[in-house]
């Protein structure tokens, strides 16, 4: 079964640090033809406690999906570079992008700007 348009998964078991200020995720960009198995894997991992505390899958166009894999802080690089490890052994061995979230609320603002901007609105 596909994934819906947006879907989560929490870790169900072990510890995992709170989210810092620093917090990221991994971007893995999927077509159609793999987002399930390669979901349900992620799942999994995420819920039994091989990966962060929180993985997403989302869609724009229902043809390429987006899964994010957090961490809980993107300067402990030895908690990052585990994770990645493990979407390696799940078989992404392609290159993939870090991506905080600081870089993602800068990025979604400057958005809302330029919009109002060009529309008339005031910056």
């Amino acid at each position: 079964m596909m994934p819906d348009d947006w879907e989560s998964a929490y870790r169900k078991t072990g510890n995992y640090p709170n989210s810092t200020i620093n917090s990221g995720k991994w971007l893995i960009f999927v077509n159609k033809t793999k987002i399930e198995q390669l979901w349900k894997k992620i799942k999994e991992a995420t819920e039994t406690g091989k990966l962060g505390a929180e993985s997403k899958v989302f869609t724009f166009n229902h043809k390429e999906w987006i899964i994010c894999v957090y961490t809980y802080d993107g300067t402990d690089h030895t908690d990052k570079n585990h994770i990645r490890e493990e979407l390696r052994d799940m078989g992404i061995i392609n290159e993939i992008r870090y991506k905080t979230d600081r870089e993602t609320r800068t990025r979604t603002k400057t958005r809302k700007i330029r919009k109002l901007s060009e529309f008339g609105g005031k910056t």
